[in-house]
């Protein structure tokens, strides 16, 4: 089943007590559209700031430009300039300095200065570039398909003053556990065709 924003939101609440068991009544309106929904798109762009998803790269451009993994990106210009999101990555292999295609590594981040922040999720059902500020209720939780419980901990601790409720120790274990499995852990590179790897059959990463 799909994780929406909505559903983590809840979870969270729950998780403070705020809210029912499940079959009874919602969270108050307050609490998932007033608290809930900005603290949790404030919760992904806090967690791009600390770097928790890798460094980012400054880049400055005057004209159409087709973003690359980690890069902050400001636009020099007073033309509307046309900035794409990759799905693709055209890559060198570190020994033949050969191109290689390959998909955009998990939990990538753009940034637009003074505009949008996105963040890959190849967990996602329809685009996996999610566009952190224009979550909706109804929005797919960025990563919520593989660690649902995680950021619902990560947001029920911050917003526990909010709801003057002060979190378990279950609740707050797993907050910190959150924060060291949702850090950018790029693939290990590995030459294509390298001569090691034709010599070592049984080496792999």
């Amino acid at each position: 089943m799909t994780e929406t924003v909505r559903t983590t939101i809840t979870t969270a609440l729950r998780m403070l007590g705020v809210s029912g068991t499940e079959g009874e009544m919602a969270p108050p309106a307050y609490y998932t559209n007033t608290i809930g929904l900005p603290r949790l798109k404030g919760l992904y762009l806090q967690l791009i700031s600390a770097g928790r998803f890798g460094p980012m790269t400054e880049v400055l451009i005057t004209e159409d430009y087709e973003a690359g993994e980690n890069e902050r990106i400001t636009v020099d210009s007073d033309d509307d300039l046309d900035i794409t999101l990759p799905l693709i990555i055209s890559d060198t292999d570190p020994v033949t300095g050969a191109t290689v295609d390959r998909a955009v590594y998990d939990r990538s981040v753009v940034q637009i200065t003074g505009g949008s922040s996105y963040l890959y999720d190849a967990g996602q059902t329809v685009d996996p570039w999610c566009e952190i500020e224009a979550l909706t209720l109804d929005s797919e939780t960025p990563l919520g398909a593989r660690y649902a419980n995680h950021i619902a901990a990560l947001l029920a601790v911050d917003i526990s003053p909010e709801c003057g409720v002060v979190p378990s120790s279950v609740v707050a274990g797993l907050a910190e556990t959150a924060r060291a499995i949702l850090r950018f852990k790029p693939p290990i590179r590995v030459a294509v065709d390298s001569a090691v790897l034709r010599a070592n059959p049984r080496i792999f990463c």
